[in-house]
């Protein structure tokens, strides 16, 4: 039997493995990934991205939606509760036989189900990991669509019409200098020219 430890005794130096600091497992307790996801309050409420999800099959959307959200929630990024979108219902009538049978038809039903999620204040590294992990582990017949937005410094925009101005006023100018080179040589050719017509006529 090992002695149990005396508190008394010198801490040892080596370091504890990380199983005896993971708590025991307890049977009562269910796993988190079969809990409810929890959420992340935004903080300043800046819209970083928009995701919508569309599938034919109800079940497979809500699981999706279930991992997403939590794969979130370890990346610490702030997500709005889903909304649940119009259900789009389509209906198609074919033909269950020959042309000449035309009376005997019938009717299919389809329905896309739709949910949108919208992200707060994660930044843009984070947000692309997140949807990089979601396209990994896409569930098939599971569609998402996603909406960015990037945030710049004030000024951007008169910075990027200044650089495009001037790049339209070099290619002017490149312009206007290839033009009188041009005109240039052609004047040289004529002149060139017109002497050798007159030295032949001497």
């Amino acid at each position: 039997e090992v002695p149990p430890p005396n508190p008394r005794d010198p801490p040892s130096s080596q370091a504890p493995k990380l199983s005896d600091l993971i708590p025991p497992h307890n049977p009562l307790v269910p796993p988190k990934s079969l809990l409810k996801p929890p959420i992340h309050a935004p903080t300043h409420h800046h819209p970083v991205a928009l995701l919508h999800f569309r599938t034919y099959y109800h079940p497979n959307l809500e699981f999706f939606l279930h991992f997403a959200y939590h794969a979130a929630y370890a990346l610490g990024i702030p997500l709005s509760h889903p909304a649940r979108l119009p259900t789009q219902r389509s209906l198609f009538t074919v033909l269950k036989s020959p042309f000449v049978f035309k009376k005997a038809q019938e009717n299919f039903e389809k329905k896309t189900h739709k949910r949108a999620v919208k992200v707060w204040d994660a930044d843009s590294e984070v947000v692309n990991v997140w949807l990089r992990y979601l396209e990994e582990h896409m569930m098939p017949g599971v569609g998402m669509r996603v909406v960015r937005w990037e945030r710049c410094q004030v000024g951007v925009g008169q910075a990027r019409l200044d650089e495009v101005r001037g790049a339209v006023r070099e290619s002017v100018a490149e312009q206007v200098r290839k033009v009188g080179e041009r005109i240039v040589k052609e004047e040289t050719e004529a002149a060139q020219k017109a002497l050798s017509v007159d030295s032949d006529k001497l």
